[in-house]
């Protein structure tokens, strides 16, 4: 693992592999929904580090996924390309979650919970008694239809 110095005081983390071809270069360090990103202008585009290591042009329509959440983390090991839902897939909780898992809400004041998941525009939902279990279920529905590792940390 090597660093490239950004603005802003930032530093991304690239692949030795990398490090050659992308040190040729002044990156910079932009804030894109709240996370820092690796960036350089390209021809009077904005060309992202992670996309250059994985190879996706500007007109691919496969995203890049930082598998740890950290958006500077540009090492080979910690990117994909994916598509939008997939991309969706390894999302963090919201800021606003309530329940402290993803997918699952409280309904209203009862002691339910809603545990609810969506694949290729269908949701299948499941009401619960325990959050717990509602978590689970999410996880086992997400492993069965979109094919991931567990979301929930249990």
């Amino acid at each position: 693992m090597k660093n490239i110095i950004l603005s802003k005081g930032q530093v991304a983390k690239v692949s030795d592999i990398d490090f050659k071809e992308l040190n040729k270069y002044k990156w910079k360090a932009g804030i894109k929904r709240g996370n820092y990103y690796a960036y350089r202008y390209y021809r009077g585009y904005k060309l992202y580090m992670a996309r250059v290591v994985l190879g996706l042009t500007k007109w691919n329509e496969l995203q890049c996924d930082h598998k740890d959440h950290d958006t500077l983390n540009n090492m080979r090991s910690n990117l994909r390309a994916v598509t939008k839902a997939e991309n969706s897939l390894n999302r963090k909780k919201y800021i606003n979650n309530r329940s402290g898992f993803i997918g699952v809400s409280k309904i209203g004041d009862s002691n339910k919970y809603l545990a609810q998941i969506t694949t290729n525009g269908k949701t299948i939902s499941k009401t619960f008694y325990s959050i717990i279990l509602a978590a689970r279920w999410y996880d086992q529905q997400a492993k069965i239809t979109r094919k991931v590792c567990v979301i929930n940390d249990i």
